[in-house]
């Protein structure tokens, strides 16, 4: 009988305990990318649905989560919010190509409440503040190469989409009535607690139609990796919980051979009368060349030869899991590059504009809302 104390474990292969681990990590790991990326296809999917709806309908201002169109009316006339972000540029020539990139330097965010009139008259409210999103032109103000001011702003009598948590409050607007309510308290527009407000010029359908395309095609990409993951490279693995055995093989001979280095290769046959052999470590290939074992323990898989391994409990392969992981690492690498190219300027912590070309030449170039990677030229104005 194959003796207890030998570690009967695959030269190519984990042990029991360390493939349970790595396999457990992959699993973890694929379920982590494939859930982020389905919820936040459903989130967006809703938001798009939602959006849709709202345009083939007038808006009704009711207090709760909300998506409102009309327009802005300030005071004084002046933008409700300013954006003016300051960049550096740098160029750089590839043979005869160039390229120039904008990173954002400095920014500053000038906020404050201003009314919605929406197409029933109705006056809401809206009390932004610096963590708003503003899905807006991204225009040029100022240029003096490396540097140039971008601005979006939100102007008075400006036609826009608001989404945000619309609930009644007391009078912040100073006494006037922001509602056609009469003493009722009025309706005040601000950020929900997990999200910043969205306000859009257009509208908010291209924005969240863009992350729901975006995410969709994770959703499947993460599908695809998942079965490439699990049936592919830990398929075998599978196979041996599922369907293998473990039989008690007679050792009948053993050689060596060499591929890079010295492999220990140990021959058996099992009660049936099938031959299976598998490389093994040079320490227990030299007990069963000494005779030290005559028997050792094979986990069978029926109908698959190919799987047939050396030990008593499954065992993933080691080659294969690095590629496993390297997959994973690959394929969480590009998604992430992915998303943060998606990302147009209002969402970008820092702003980065990376295009072909000289600097001089597309300075003046206006970013498209929900669109990061279209620019139209826009007329220059003087620094």
């Amino acid at each position: 009988m194959p003796s207890a104390e030998v570690d009967f474990v695959p030269a190519w292969a984990f042990s029991a305990a360390t493939s349970v681990v790595w396999v457990a990590i992959a699993g973890g790991w694929c379920v982590l990318l494939f859930g982020f990326a389905i919820v936040r296809y459903l989130v967006f999917r809703n938001r798009w649905l939602r959006a849709v709806a709202i345009e083939a309908a007038p808006p009704q201002a009711g207090a709760g989560s909300v998506l409102l169109r009309g327009h802005v009316e300030t005071e004084d006339g002046r933008p409700a919010i300013r954006f003016a972000i300051e960049q550096h540029g740098t160029e750089t020539q590839n043979k005869n190509q160039w390229t120039h990139t904008w990173k954002e330097t400095t920014r500053q965010v000038h906020v404050r409440p201003f009314h919605l009139r929406l197409a029933d008259e109705t006056r809401i409210l809206v009390v932004p503040d610096e963590k708003v999103n503003v899905v807006d032109d991204l225009v040029t103000e100022a240029f003096k190469s490396p540097k140039r001011r971008r601005v979006s702003e939100v102007s008075a009598g400006e036609a826009i989409w608001v989404r945000g948590v619309l609930r009644r409050e007391g009078r912040a607007d100073g006494g006037r009535s922001a509602y056609r309510g009469g003493g009722e308290a009025p309706l005040v527009l601000r950020r929900s607690p997990l999200e910043p407000l969205d306000i859009s010029s257009g509208n908010l359908t291209s924005k969240f139609a863009r992350w729901r395309g975006f995410y969709r095609v994770s959703v499947i990409a993460f599908a695809i990796l998942f079965g490439v993951v699990h049936l592919g490279f830990f398929g075998s693995y599978y196979a041996q919980w599922a369907f293998g055995r473990e039989e008690t093989a007679t050792v009948t001979g053993t050689h060596m051979y060499a591929r890079k280095k010295t492999r220990y290769v140990i021959e058996a046959k099992l009660a049936d009368g099938t031959e299976v052999s598998d490389d093994v470590s040079s320490s227990l290939f030299d007990l069963a060349q000494r005779r030290v074992i005559t028997e050792v323990p094979f986990r069978v898989v029926p109908s698959a030869p190919w799987m047939h391994l050396i030990g008593s409990e499954p065992a993933a392969s080691i080659a294969l899991t690095f590629f496993a992981m390297l997959s994973l690492l690959g394929a969480t690498i590009v998604f992430f590059l992915a998303r943060r190219h998606h990302m147009p300027w209002y969402e970008q912590r820092r702003v980065v504009e990376w295009r072909h070309g000289r600097m001089r030449e597309h300075a003046w170039d206006k970013q498209v809302p929900a669109h990061p990677d279209l620019y139209v030229p826009a007329k220059r104005k003087k620094s």
